[in-house]
């Protein structure tokens, strides 16, 4: 199974005003670790409901290093 670490440490719009529409923020402001795993049947749901309106969207991108 696929898994997808969303970590906001490494996302290249972390701490931008990019960062306060991102569904994974509005996930970690509840987990200190400040990141999100999802596998790939749950991102598909949280792209379904942001397509709906219902969550903001994944804006995160990996910083290349």
């Amino acid at each position: 199974m696929t898994t997808f670490v969303l970590d906001c440490s490494d996302c290249v719009g972390h701490e931008t005003p990019e960062c306060d529409d991102c569904v994974v923020r509005y996930l970690v402001e509840r987990d200190e670790e400040r990141r999100v795993t999802l596998d790939g049947d749950e991102l598909r749901a949280v792209q379904v409901m942001s397509e709906a309106g219902l969550v903001p969207t994944v804006r995160h991108l990996r910083a290349v290093s």
